[in-house]
């Protein structure tokens, strides 16, 4: 199978946010990539009071896939994910380092609800608790987990390459697929190549090499042309998943005003154990964490 593109937007600016996707989908409407709006981005929505999530999907008018990067430690398909998978998007993320009971009840009620459910092993302290994490997954029925080489851990020097490779080796006698993403541009995704051979990649998930471009469309044509590349046959079709039925007259404020209340409540949560930022520090210069 050739792997999706999926493009991840993480701006503090929900205005540029929704420039970009506007640019890019003046060229790219293709049903086959995929959108995510990433954390950082739905974490500025909810204090612009922003009600971004319906603003993708009244955008996204050709079945394209839409990811809300919630990066969940609960439980997505219940309470506040519901929603979400009911009339607005297509896939949630979940912290792989959450509770193996929760995972189990998120696994087996997307099975029911054909819906799709990935598991971010960022949070794993080393390349080896993540892939003895994505074993796990595994076992517990995951389709999807995220090789994530995060902003921090780039900064340290540390790349996604020798995760890729370890946690593809775990996962190769399974039927659990790989989205990679940290640090890909057009020239180094011909590296995937023998994981796509063995059907290990969903999807290439890029963040800044396209959203900061320039011309952000050039940077798209650039990697589906290496994507093309990546298959036997650069004509193979992508296999096809079920996407959530798409109410048009959905209650989006009431949608929106869910993701602001779930949001805050894991700031409320988060704010117990993490340090208050540094003052003087400018949110605006904040790396990409894709």
């Amino acid at each position: 199978m050739k792997p999706y593109l999926w493009i991840t937007y993480n701006y503090i600016s929900t205005l540029e946010c929704l420039s970009t996707l506007d640019t890019i989908l003046e060229q790219y409407s293709n049903h086959d990539i995929i959108h995510e709006i990433g954390s950082p981005t739905l974490l500025q929505a909810l204090l612009e009071s922003v009600p971004l999530v319906s603003k993708f999907r009244q955008r996204l008018d050709n079945d394209q896939t839409l990811v809300a990067n919630f990066k969940s430690y609960d439980l997505p398909c219940g309470a506040e994910g519901r929603f979400y998978y009911d009339s607005v998007t297509d896939l949630v993320t979940v912290m792989a380092t959450a509770p193996n009971a929760a995972i189990q009840k998120t696994i087996d009620s997307a099975n029911t609800h054909q819906n799709l459910v990935a598991f971010d092993l960022m949070a794993c302290p080393d390349d080896e608790g993540k892939v003895k994490r994505a074993q796990e997954l595994a076992d517990l029925g995951a389709g999807l987990v995220i090789c994530h080489t995060g902003w921090s851990e780039q900064g340290t020097g540390n790349t996604s390459t020798a995760l890729i490779e370890k946690v593809c080796q775990q996962l190769k006698n399974s039927s659990t697929q790989v989205i990679v993403t940290g640090d890909f541009t057009p020239s180094n995704v011909k590296d995937l190549k023998s994981y796509v051979e063995q059907n290990l990649i969903f999807a290439i998930a890029v963040g800044s090499a396209i959203t900061r471009c320039e011309d952000p469309n050039v940077a798209i044509a650039q990697f589906l042309a290496e994507i093309n590349k990546l298959v036997t046959c650069p004509c193979a079709e992508v296999k096809e998943f079920y996407t959530p039925q798409f109410y048009p007259a959905a209650t989006w404020t009431a949608l929106d005003e869910l993701t602001l209340a779930s949001f805050s409540h894991q700031i409320s949560l988060d704010s117990q154990t993490v340090a208050p930022k540094a003052p003087g520090v400018n949110p605006q210069s904040a790396p990409s964490t894709t």
